[in-house]
């Protein structure tokens, strides 16, 4: 298994670092192909936690199993929820539906002080005889 973890401070350039500190990871795994996807879920993902969290924001990718796990973790305690659809044309709300269509599972580990979202995105397998 192989991790890295980033601390940043709850502002808006924290969503810029995340996604750099994101693609250097991906890269060194020769990962890249999932760059897309997992950039715009880690990018929803601390958007949330600068915006409603509190403290510092904690991301930390892991590939293992087929798989890279990231999770995003604030001090706020709070509990994330996808927006109704209802609510939808109204500003904001789409970052977990996101997160929801671009992962292949997702979730959250509430604790009385911190609130963690997870997803997970399978490594697609090469393509046999191309």
């Amino acid at each position: 298994m192989s991790s890295a973890r980033l601390s940043l401070a709850r502002a808006p350039g924290g969503v810029r670092r995340a996604r750099h500190f994101l693609a250097g990871q991906l890269a060194s795994w020769g990962l890249e192909r999932l760059r897309p996807r997992l950039e715009l879920a880690i990018s929803e993902l601390v958007t949330n936690a600068v915006t409603h969290g509190r403290g510092d924001v904690e991301v930390e990718v892991r590939c293992e199993d087929g798989s890279v796990h990231a999770e995003v973790t604030d001090h706020g305690g709070g509990r994330p929820v996808v927006q109704d659809k209802a609510d939808l044309g109204e500003p904001g709300g789409w970052g977990l539906r996101l997160v929801s269509e671009v992962a292949d599972d997702w979730g959250t580990t509430i604790t009385p002080t911190t609130t963690t979202v997870w997803l997970r995105l399978a490594i697609p397998t090469p393509a046999l005889g191309g």
